[in-house]
């Protein structure tokens, strides 16, 4: 199920700190394979995978259970 609008579950937490990861982890390779172990800029990759995850929670958070940006949850009748 996903989470409410205006709030954020553990789930997307944990998918967070993977978007994280692998938003550090792919420019840090990219970086390796194309001029070698010694020249990749750690700064930047930390900051691209901070930057990745913290992208993805604000896009959860504006988003409701139906995955709508900026939508508020319709009512349920009882």
């Amino acid at each position: 199920m996903n989470s409410q609008f205006f709030s954020l579950d553990i789930y997307d937490i944990g998918k967070g700190f993977l978007m994280a990861f692998l938003g550090a982890f792919l420019p840090a390779l990219y970086e390796y394979l194309k001029v070698g172990w010694g020249a990749i800029d750690w700064k930047f990759c930390l900051a691209a995978g901070i930057s990745a995850g913290i992208a993805y929670l604000l896009k959860n958070f504006f988003t409701n259970s139906e995955n709508k940006l900026l939508r508020l949850e319709k009512r349920r009748l009882a």
